[in-house]
């Protein structure tokens, strides 16, 4: 948004305390706005997801909608996970820190706490090599990368690409992420 539109903002809600009143409550309710507006696309989400990953093949699990409430805490992921991977092995989205930021997309080799977690060989580096970036193993995932701008953080910035006409193109972005990373799992885990 421009500087001079900005403005415009601000001088009509300065224009009379009705229009003053108005802006704080719509500057109250935009956390509000914001779960509506997250809410609907990972429902959105995980129906298309659940299309593409049909079960019995496949299982997933929405942690961060339950029904039409946005879980904000820190991994509280949307997971797809194929069923002959078992507990094991799955695919997720989410946030590495409270209240909607540090997005990212993993894939999981299992519990830290399991001693008979081990690293898969290659797998990692195919998957840098097929995202064009990503990171290595860590206790509990095999790879992962964190989302670049603008959906690193979902606020005001991205929530316009998540409704509206942006959004099918947003939605065509995971769930072809989701698609890439199973095909290349596949071929270690099966």
């Amino acid at each position: 948004m421009s500087n001079l539109t900005e403005n415009m903002f601000v001088e009509a809600a300065l224009e009379n305390s009705h229009n003053l009143e108005m802006t704080v409550q719509l500057v109250k309710s935009f956390p509000d706005i914001v779960d509506r507006v997250v809410v609907t696309f990972i429902q959105e989400l995980e129906s298309q997801l659940r299309k593409e990953f049909p079960v019995p093949d496949w299982e997933i699990t929405n942690e961060l909608v339950k029904g039409n409430k946005l879980n904000r805490k820190r991994w509280q992921p949307l997971k797809v996970k194929k069923t002959a991977w078992g507990q094991r092995y799955f695919m997720y989205l989410g946030f590495d820190s409270d209240n909607l930021v540090n997005l990212d997309f993993c894939f999981s080799k299992g519990a830290p706490s399991d001693p008979s977690v081990q690293n898969i060989p290659g797998l990692a580096d195919d998957l840098t090599k097929a995202f064009g970036r990503g990171k290595g193993a860590t206790r509990h995932v095999e790879w992962w990368l964190r989302y670049d701008k603008p959906y690193i953080t979902w606020n005001a910035d991205c929530i316009l690409l998540l409704q509206g006409d942006n959004m099918q193109q947003s939605l065509d972005m995971f769930i072809n992420d989701f698609k890439k990373l199973s095909n290349i799992a596949e071929k270690y885990i099966g």
